[in-house]
């Protein structure tokens, strides 16, 4: 086996350990019920986790993208509403899983939010930043804390 395929699959293998060092009980996959949100075929993923957040309206799933055409290899998280709806998604090198799991460490313990903008009921965009305690940035729908500390106002109100 190569050395790079090599490098790769310990990188995954240590972020896999970290995930499960996070106090969050990761399960199986649901399919994500959104139309232009096509995640990889489980088969292809190196490695892939989902977690429900404890009021039950968050679902955030992590994945290790497979190598690109640059040979780099992508940790991804997407958040999506327990309804299925899409929130929010971005995404770190699997060199930066130190990064990653600092990203997750703020969002389980509530030092980072999700907000959304709808449009006519649709998803407009989305942004992950510290709380204010407040109401979602102005243009925001609504926000979502993985503890609901900042939930604020219902979606679709």
């Amino acid at each position: 086996m190569p050395a790079n395929v090599d490098t790769t699959e310990r990188k995954i293998r240590e972020f896999g350990s970290a995930l499960e060092s996070l106090e969050v009980r990761w399960r199986k996959t649901p399919p994500a019920r959104v139309e232009w949100y096509k995640p990889p075929r489980r088969n292809t993923l190196p490695l892939l986790r989902y977690a429900v957040n404890p009021g039950k309206t968050m679902i955030l799933k992590v994945m290790v993208l497979p190598t690109d055409s640059e040979g780099l290899a992508h940790i991804s998280f997407a958040v999506f509403q327990i309804d299925g709806r899409f929130m929010y998604d971005t995404s770190v090198d699997l060199d930066d899983s130190q990064k990653a799991t600092t990203w997750l460490r703020r969002l389980f313990t509530d030092k980072s939010v999700i907000e959304v903008a709808e449009k006519n009921g649709d998803w407009a965009g989305s942004q992950c930043r510290p709380p204010n305690g407040h109401l979602p940035a102005v243009g925001y729908a609504y926000a979502r804390s993985w503890l609901g500390t900042y939930d604020a106002p219902e979606a679709g109100q």
